[in-house]
């Protein structure tokens, strides 16, 4: 029944299917290829409201980064991981 009201309102299954942000991030750093991929993804983090996951992020990024082999980010890395612990307080956690 929920089907027919959902195909009835437009909704696709692909959209029903969905993830959210905190999942598709760490599936996303996982499958980082060069620099420029990881400037974006961080630049993503740092700029959106993470509801949670904060550490199963910044694990995955730090691996990407580690796994793409390019020179250290420093300021980076110190940047997103102040903003996802930021968030962490904001929330309580």
């Amino acid at each position: 029944m929920l089907n027919t009201a959902l195909r009835w309102l437009g909704v696709n299954q692909k959209i029903m299917s969905l993830k959210p942000f905190h999942e598709s991030i760490i599936d996303s750093l996982e499958s980082v290829l060069n620099v420029h991929q990881f400037r974006i993804l961080a630049k993503l983090i740092m700029e959106t409201n993470i509801p949670k996951d904060h550490d199963k992020i910044m694990e995955a990024f730090i691996i990407s980064h580690r796994g793409i082999r390019f020179p250290l980010e420093r300021e980076l890395i110190e940047s997103v991981k102040a903003s996802l612990e930021r968030q962490k307080e904001e929330i309580g956690l």
